[in-house]
């Protein structure tokens, strides 16, 4: 998984699984996602000062981490360190 996330780094892309995903597969992303957002988080020095000390957003963490924003708020909200989670900005294609 390390791997072709560092792959998809280098070309610029999100990276991620193919879908539809095993439960399996899913509890192993899910294990990778965990860990380097975690290290993200701990390595993480700026703050948004607007929203409070310590703060920062999915989209932040999905740019930073290469890991897709609903990916990433999964992970988040079972890590139980999501505060608030709206829909934020409505983007249109």
């Amino acid at each position: 998984m390390g791997v072709s996330y560092e792959i998809a780094r280098r070309e610029g892309i999100l990276g991620g699984p193919e879908k539809p995903i095993s439960d399996l597969g899913k509890k192993g992303y899910k294990r990778f996602w965990g860990a380097e957002i975690a290290r993200w988080l701990l390595q993480c020095k700026e703050t948004d000062r607007k929203k409070g000390k310590g703060m920062v957003d999915v989209d932040r963490i999905s740019k930073e981490t290469w890991i897709m924003p609903e990916d990433a708020l999964v992970v988040l909200r079972e890590m139980g360190v999501v505060e608030k989670a709206g829909r934020g900005k409505v983007r249109t294609l």
